[in-house]
């Protein structure tokens, strides 16, 4: 990969766009503070159950466009190089877990994973919605279970894709496929990583 100065400004626009804490502003606007509520998790999720469906969506979809806009504003603005997409799109997520405006205390990454992907990989997201409705449905509709499911077909697809599909493995940009496979797994890996409290509290609730 070849860095300049845009690229950097980009990465860090990308960081700080992931950073913007839609769900918190949106349960705001709903009078519900969810840091406070349910979970207490920074994110789509938590504001369905704590405000209610509609500024939940509402979080969705911001924290999937965050995913998406810097790769898309990166690429067809400043016509960077494909291969740097991965690096701006993993800042977002960087940013969703870890925002500069909270603390560093940030959100599961799920959707905003979801919205990076959607621009590198868009078939891998649709293979990956399939497998987390049915984990959601099979695991008695727990999110994180589902989550895990959904965000562990990204590396899976790659390989799979990149070897017997390659018109599938990522139809709008030309990314290399070790960068790429790097990225998915460290998508896959934060997820888990920012999932382990669920994963804690589920395994003890089992075994009481």
């Amino acid at each position: 990969m070849t860095f300049n100065i845009e690229f950097v400004l980009i990465a860090l626009f990308s960081y700080l766009l992931g950073s913007i804490p839609f769900s918190l502003l949106f349960g705001k606007l709903w009078g519900v503070d969810i840091r406070t509520k349910g979970s207490g998790n920074v994110g789509a999720v938590n504001t369905i159950r704590s405000a209610g469906k509609i500024p939940g969506a509402l979080a969705l979809f911001f924290d999937v466009s965050k995913g998406a806009l810097a790769i898309i504003l990166a690429k067809y603005w400043l016509n960077l190089a494909d291969n740097l997409m991965i690096v701006i799109g993993v800042s977002s997520v960087i940013g969703h877990a870890y925002p500069v405006f909270l603390k560093f205390r940030g959100g599961k990454c799920v959707a905003t994973s979801a919205g990076v992907m959607l621009v590198l990989s868009p078939i891998a997201i649709l293979v990956s919605l399939l497998l987390y409705g049915i984990a959601f449905f099979c695991s008695n509709k727990t999110p994180f279970i589902a989550s895990t499911v959904g965000t562990a077909v990204f590396p899976i697809f790659t390989v799979w894709a990149y070897h017997y599909q390659p018109q599938w493995y990522s139809p709008l940009l030309d990314l290399d496929y070790n960068y790429f496979l790097i990225a998915t797994m460290f998508l896959f890996v934060l997820i888990l990583y920012r999932h382990t409290p669920n994963y804690r509290q589920w395994l003890s609730n089992r075994r009481n």
